[in-house]
């Protein structure tokens, strides 16, 4: 195996973190959506924060996954 290519524990870890992030940042996106869409009474956003919420509950699955 050459230096550039992971072990599967080191991919995985990689994974982990790369999941953590992208649910932080999903939730924090639908929070803020859902919030300036009620405010503005914005359909578009509160749809675009739901959207967020389907990609955390995604996520989550591939959190169970690996």
């Amino acid at each position: 195996m050459s230096a550039d290519q992971l072990t599967r524990p080191a991919a995985l870890r990689a994974a982990r973190w790369l999941n953590v992030v992208t649910i932080t940042w999903n939730v924090a996106e639908a929070a803020v959506a859902l919030a300036a869409g009620a405010v503005a009474g914005s359909l578009s956003l509160v749809a675009f924060g739901l959207n967020s919420c389907i990609e955390v509950s995604a996520a989550l699955v591939l959190t169970w996954r690996l």
